[in-house]
């Protein structure tokens, strides 16, 4: 029998039988002990309750992180968007290793502390980046638009822009 399959049976079993009936109602408490102990008609309602019990406590479960979750967006961080003008660098971003900095490159210094650089958030500060020119103040969405600009601009244009790559004809 399949996993699904047990569930379906001894939901099937409750209808007939009140007794197994009051236990589905008190599994999701049951403890591995109290299911082994618990007199059933056959062997393999042990198994359904065990799998009865995981699926009531993954609602359970569900159910209370739902209810403590708060669902929203969250606000847009603030911050001074720089430039770096420097030579290629490597600045420590705290994870045991270096990211490569190029000139023209934006680094984000939101208000919270931290940089960003791209989409790499970093809360230690490498002291080379204090060597960036500051463009202005805004949010890290001007920023991330900023970046998708700059990379925009630096790709080469397409050679088929405006173009059609081939034609369909109907006979």
């Amino acid at each position: 029998m399949r996993s699904k399959s047990l569930t379906q049976l001894i939901e099937y079993e409750a209808n007939r039988k009140p007794e197994i009936a009051e236990l589905l109602s008190r599994v999701h408490s049951m403890t591995d002990e109290e299911i082994e102990s618990v007199r059933v008609p056959l062997p393999w309602y042990r198994n359904a309750l065990r799998q009865m019990r995981e699926e009531k406590q993954k609602i359970m479960m569900m159910a209370d992180v739902v209810a403590n979750s708060e669902f929203g967006v969250v606000n847009d961080i603030e911050g001074e968007i720089h430039e770096w003008r420097q030579g290629t660098e490597f600045v420590d971003v705290g994870r045991g290793g270096g990211l490569e900095i190029t000139p023209g490159k934006l680094v984000f210094f939101p208000t919270t502390g931290g940089v960003w650089i791209d989409t790499l958030f970093c809360e230690k500060i490498d002291p080379k980046l204090v060597l960036s020119y500051r463009i202005g103040h805004g949010t890290r969405t001007d920023y991330m638009v900023m970046c998708k600009k700059r990379i925009e601009a630096m790709l080469p244009p397409d050679p088929f822009e405006g173009r059609k790559l081939f034609t369909i004809q109907r006979m």
